[in-house]
């Protein structure tokens, strides 16, 4: 019998540039945009408050499924959740109706409860998936941001530096109050 794993090698110069090609080519074809939209943050009553203001999520009326996610995010692979729940509301689209950290809602499905966040400045990263309970085709919407106590001690928002991978002194808030 033989083995199903292997393979022989390839017989033509053409067939093996076809499987290198492939070998390169394939993984970077699975992977698609880690997320479709950026969601905004600004703070509501010191907490982070978030919200997706995309306009075909702005058109949607009525209460709808969506997921929310907060976990923290010390480096680029690791992740620990604080913060998960499932929601049928309306869409959080606008600072108006943004999603505080936490929020209870009677809908909800809460898959962990908020953790409460610790004063030092961390990175977090928050998802928010729309859609049907349990899928998310509406679209996946995400940001990595940081949160923490200024030097005053007050609840501040700062930008999420990718390159250097940690928490800038910038405000990640525009004049409208969203994260760019």
């Amino acid at each position: 019998m033989t083995n199903p794993f292997f393979r022989r090698p390839p017989s033509s110069i053409a067939e093996f540039l076809a499987i290198a090609l492939l070998t390169v080519t394939l993984p970077a074809c699975a992977v698609s945009r880690k997320y479709d939209g950026e969601v905004n943050v600004t703070l509501r009553d010191g907490l982070p408050c978030f919200y997706a203001n995309d306009p075909k999520l702005v058109s949607r009326s009525g209460p709808q499924w969506w997921d929310v996610s907060v976990s923290t995010s010390r480096y680029e692979a690791q992740f620990n959740a604080v913060w998960v729940a499932g929601i049928k509301a309306p869409l959080p689209v606008a600072p108006s109706n943004c999603v505080p950290y936490g929020a209870q809602f009677p809908t909800a499905k809460v898959r962990m409860p908020a953790a409460t966040l610790p004063n030092g400045m961390l990175a977090y990263e928050v998802f928010l998936g729309v859609g049907p309970e349990g899928s998310h085709p509406g679209g996946r919407y995400g940001l990595r941001f940081c949160y923490g106590a200024d030097a005053n001690d007050k609840p501040a928002l700062r930008r999420w530096d990718s390159v250097s991978l940690r928490c800038t002194p910038e405000s990640p808030e525009t004049k409208s109050g969203a994260a760019k």
